[in-house]
């Protein structure tokens, strides 16, 4: 055992206590921010997300290897950290997320040294392999438990202020992965039967493991499905399929149970939130690919999101690419959050966030994103 595992409870306790001692200092709880950003009320100030299992596991000496990716604990303490050093409103615990499920059906998965894991051999290769296939138990399959626990101590020490997001692999997304992506996307055209017969036992699948997350009292839960999206599949492909998968979780699970990510524009997250199609709740460019990562994000974009989030009555999710903030220096960071709250805002529901921290990203540049959304983002914004 490692010093840091002998004192991992005591980092865990510290962490947790000293997120309660600053939130207490403020005049919202992480909790309340949320929920008045959702239902389009003002704030004290906007909800601060930005948050990478990745690079808080870095930050505080963590390997990227397998032993990071079992141990609950250690999932834990980075995403405390998370919360704690960007003084973040969501408390989002990912790591892995589209290898968990896939692995336990028999996907080959490798874990490097010190990077993200990926799968180098899918298990399904023709439609007599579905006969194998053997649905994941939550509570006794490798990562899936890891989850569950890691769940269960990050309630148990921040649960009643700070939102916690559970997320679960997406039926279309773990489907793909079994079979290997572009393998599926064929599929789609060449045997749709065979890949309707594999989308119908994974969605059984996650719809187990998302109601074992629900059961512990995380509710909606996030379904990750970057592979459905409309930069891979035609407008019909997305419905039989991405969306016909939500709508059998939906059945089984209920309403409100767990939010979707369909990828794609934002006319296409449009069509389908005029759908009623379980969704991320509002429009986002998390999911929109014109993106040069490096530059500022389009005005004409943002305000072409603006206008169809208002015209649909949903909230408006503005994210900066990560890679953007990791190369620019903290003053443009703050000037660019300025710009973008202002092209934005200032008409509730809305928030903007930094979507995905790349690892090696500066924390001055995080810290000065914190501060921007802290000084531009407070309550009556007058910009």
């Amino acid at each position: 055992m490692s010093w840091r595992d002998k004192i991992i409870d005591k980092e865990i306790d510290f962490l947790a206590e000293k997120i309660r001692v600053r939130v207490e200092s403020e005049a919202m709880t992480p909790m309340q921010r949320m929920a008045y950003f959702a239902f389009g009320q003002p704030l004290d100030h906007l909800p601060i997300q930005a948050a990478s299992m990745e690079w808080s596991a870095h930050y505080i000496g963590y390997k990227l290897n397998k032993d990071f990716a079992f141990d609950y604990k250690k999932l834990a303490h980075a995403a405390l950290v998370g919360v704690d050093r960007f003084e973040a409103d969501v408390c989002v615990p990912v790591y892995d997320a589209y290898n968990i499920g896939p692995e336990e059906m028999g996907a080959e998965v490798k874990y490097p040294d010190d990077a993200l894991p990926e799968i180098i051999k899918p298990c399904v290769k023709s439609p007599e392999d579905l006969e194998n296939l053997k649905i994941p138990d939550p509570h006794k399959d490798k990562k899936l438990t890891v989850l569950l626990e890691c769940l269960k101590l990050l309630r148990e020490k921040i649960g009643d202020i700070v939102p916690i997001m559970a997320t679960v692999n997406a039926p279309f997304s773990w489907a793909a992965n079994i079979r290997g992506i572009y393998d599926y996307i064929a599929d789609l055209k060449r045997n749709p039967k065979f890949a309707r017969d594999l989308l119908e036992i994974v969605t059984e699948a996650a719809t187990g493991y998302a109601k074992a997350v629900i059961d512990l009292g995380f509710k909606p839960v996030l379904l990750a499905d970057a592979v459905a999206t409309s930069y891979l599949l035609s407008p019909k492909q997305l419905e039989d399929y991405g969306v016909w998968s939500y709508r059998k979780m939906e059945e089984a699970l209920g309403k409100g149970s767990f939010m979707g990510t369909i990828w794609g524009d934002f006319e296409t997250q449009a069509k389908f939130t005029k759908m009623g199609v379980p969704n991320f709740g509002g429009i986002t460019n998390y999911t929109y690919c014109d993106r040069t990562g490096t530059e500022p994000l389009k005005e004409e974009d943002i305000l072409k999101q603006k206008k169809i989030a208002r015209e649909l009555g949903v909230p408006l999710m503005v994210a900066l690419w990560g890679q953007w903030v990791m190369v620019h220096s903290p003053q443009e960071i703050d000037e660019e959050v300025k710009r973008v709250i202002k092209l934005a805002g200032p008409e509730m529901p809305f928030m903007v966030s930094v979507f995905y921290i790349p690892l090696g990203c500066p924390i001055e540049n995080l810290d000065a994103f914190t501060r921007a959304i802290k000084k531009y983002g407070k309550f009556p914004i007058k910009l």
